[in-house]
């Protein structure tokens, strides 16, 4: 459960500060110049192609795998470092640390500041095949913790000068047993002759995800529909359009023509612990007991913690 996790984490943060006497200071982070850690490809861990091309002047290509325009956007300008295993790339991540502060160096030469950024996806890899619940994931959590103290942050901690370090999730996730699912074509296959058309003439198939589904629906037919699937999903999610949405500022206060060009515009946001989707086999499938995406607390709201290396 979330508070399990949190307990977890807070248990360990305090374990930590006493032991190493840490305290947070005021400081500040700013990015001249970064180090991006993502996990290599392997035989076990593929990526799907294509590879996206990257300009070899903007960053140095020492092993990365990113197959996504979101990596590609983030990490211009920055030099990439893959990694195999998690102790590996925290090895590496701290002798880096270590090797801005040397007198002499080129970095403490020029006072430059540094950014340094890793992402460790197996505690959400797992947490989607297993739920967040799952003894799989607590265990891939206290294998995290355990493997960052002995192999970062001893080596650091105390030797890093003005370094704060930064520790946070992008999402959390809810337990969505997939037997549960209401799979909206099985329960309601007239509904597709209420979606807007695509240029070939078939309808427009839902996006998003079993937490937050998009439909596509003509415009005319949007109130009627709005109102079927509230009386159906009653107790099972909430329907909203998506223009109300906005209007709430749940996409944020900038909202682009690119989104409103491809969002669909009527959402279904599920209930903690349930999951509406469509049914095409081998297409629209769910097979996965964690998920995130809805507006549930443990879903939305992650951890924040703070560390002073110096």
């Amino acid at each position: 459960p979330q508070d399990k996790i949190e307990s977890l984490i807070k248990k360990y943060a305090a374990e930590l500060n006493a032991k190493l006497d840490l305290g947070l200071k005021d400081g500040s982070l700013i990015k001249t110049g970064g180090y991006m850690y993502q996990k290599s490809q392997s035989k076990d861990n593929p990526r799907p192609d294509p590879k996206p091309q990257i300009n070899p002047d903007s960053i140095e290509r020492i092993e990365n795998d990113f197959s996504f325009n979101y990596s590609q956007a983030v990490f211009k300008g920055a030099q990439t470092h893959g990694f195999k295993t998690l102790s590996e790339a925290l090895v590496n991540l701290s002798e880096a640390v270590l090797q801005t502060q040397t007198t002499g160096s080129a970095e403490s030469a020029t006072g430059a500041r540094h950014y340094f950024y890793l992402y460790f996806a197996d505690i959400d890899t797992l947490a989607h095949d297993y739920g967040p619940s799952s003894p799989q994931v607590t265990a891939q959590i206290e294998n995290f913790l355990w493997t960052f103290e002995h192999h970062f942050l001893n080596r650091v901690a105390g030797k890093a000068g003005k370094t704060l370090l930064m520790m946070v999730a992008d999402h959390g996730q809810v337990d969505t047993p997939p037997e549960d699912t209401y799979f909206l074509n099985l329960k309601h296959p007239d509904i597709v002759k209420s979606f807007k058309l695509s240029r070939s003439g078939a309808p427009i198939v839902p996006a998003g995800s079993p937490r937050d589904m998009f439909l596509y629906v003509k415009p005319h037919l949007l109130d009627a529909v709005q109102a079927m699937l509230r009386t159906a999903l009653a107790g099972r999610a909430e329907v909203y359009t998506t223009q109300s949405l906005i209007a709430q500022g749940i996409f944020g206060n900038d909202i682009s023509q690119r989104f409103l060009d491809r969002v669909g515009n009527l959402v279904i946001l599920s209930q903690p612990g349930q999951s509406v989707w469509w049914y095409e086999k081998e297409r629209f499938e769910n097979e996965l007991r964690g998920y995130h995406g809805g507006l549930d607390r443990a879903e939305m709201e992650t951890p924040l913690i703070l560390f002073d290396l110096g």
